[in-house]
């Protein structure tokens, strides 16, 4: 995994061939393998699935997500069961 400008509270595990960028991972958050995640706050206990895109293709992240107008993607745990 790479980790790059980004902020990891407690307790967070990121797999393999993820890509962490200028991002706030809350604790307890698992980012399965394959994943990117860009300019996003993930907010605690989220599971993020293997190969999910967060930050990459914004008009289908503010389909599941909720996106500042700033282009910062808010993921909660109620959210990732939603999409």
């Amino acid at each position: 995994a790479l980790v790059v400008g980004s902020l990891l509270f407690s307790n967070c595990k990121i797999d393999e061939r993820s890509r962490i960028e200028q991002a706030v991972v809350l604790p307890d958050v698992h980012i399965g393998k394959g994943c990117i995640v860009r300019r996003a706050i993930i907010d605690e206990n989220c599971e993020i699935p293997d190969g999910m895109q967060i930050g990459v293709d914004l008009v289908r992240d503010r389909e599941r997500f909720l996106v500042t107008e700033k282009g910062v993607v808010l993921v909660t745990a109620d959210m990732l069961r939603a999409a």
